[in-house]
């Protein structure tokens, strides 16, 4: 995981890097059988203005550039995949007492 932070006055940006090697998510006997989440490079925004001392706007995107998140069951030829390749925007206000 990398990320970088930059605030000025009112602006708040941060940038977020992850990058997941590929792993065994489960053991069968069988090779084919078993389960792997394959290697992914993930790259998060999130950007936040202050509106006032209580109150702030916030725009978050997760997954920027699409990368794919999935899961394969087999080995050399996989029989199954699912992918979760879903970049998102969450945008709010978020405010405070």
């Amino acid at each position: 995981n990398f990320g970088i932070s930059y605030m000025l006055g009112k602006y708040n940006f941060r940038i977020a890097y992850n990058y997941k090697d590929q792993k065994l998510m489960a053991f069968n006997a069988l090779v084919n059988r078993r389960r792997y989440e394959v290697a992914s490079n993930r790259v998060d925004l999130k950007l936040r203005y202050l509106v006032t001392r209580n109150l702030d706007l916030y725009l978050d995107l997760y997954n920027v550039f699409n990368d794919k998140q999935r899961e394969v069951w087999g080995f050399d030829r996989p029989r199954y995949v699912r992918d979760r390749n879903d970049p998102q925007i969450h945008a709010g206000v978020n405010g405070r007492f």
